[in-house]
């Protein structure tokens, strides 16, 4: 009997395996070497997509020697360039928008915020009058609601003291 260890008839190359040596390459022929691979046709069909496979198309220009490397007569393509400045100044009304709808929405702030809304909204609308933009109803827009936060925030805050006065030992 024997052991895991120690077969009864060790594998019949183990003893072979150090004289081991690769046959011999075939001679190829003269010219340059060619693949042994069929062309490539595409992708096979395959059973679980449900679609036919594409049928190969002909290229329309025949390359008998294959594709031609680069060569320097021939720029390489890029992916463009740089955007050119045009001078363009539409940053101003979206600014003063952003600025106008946040001293909207954060009324204890909104002298802050109203404040720079309305100075770039008037900024906005003069660059649009100039030419130097094309969005100077955005302009328009952040001056009004810069304008109106304004306003509420200073009618907050007379309220807010209005309170405090009426009745000084509610906290405000």
């Amino acid at each position: 009997m024997t052991t895991p260890d120690q077969p009864d008839h060790p594998h019949p190359t183990a003893s072979a395996a150090s004289s081991w040596e690769p046959a011999p390459l075939p001679a190829g022929p003269a010219g340059p070497v060619t693949s042994a691979l069929p062309p490539y046709t595409g992708p096979a069909a395959s059973a679980w997509s449900g679609y036919p496979a594409p049928s190969p198309v002909a290229s329309p220009v025949a390359h008998p020697t294959g594709p031609q490397p680069w060569s320097p007569g021939h720029p390489a393509q890029g992916y463009g360039t740089w955007p050119v400045h045009t001078g363009v100044k539409n940053s101003l009304g979206v600014w003063s928008l952003v600025l106008g709808v946040v001293a909207l929405v954060l009324c204890g702030y909104g002298l802050l915020f109203g404040a720079g809304a309305i100075v770039t909204g008037v900024q906005s609308r003069r660059a649009a009058q100039r030419g130097e933009a094309t969005n100077g109803g955005l302009g328009t827009a952040g001056l009004t609601l810069g304008i109106v936060g304004c306003v509420v925030s200073v009618v907050l805050g007379v309220l807010a003291v209005i309170g405090y006065l009426v009745d000084p030992q509610q906290p405000v």
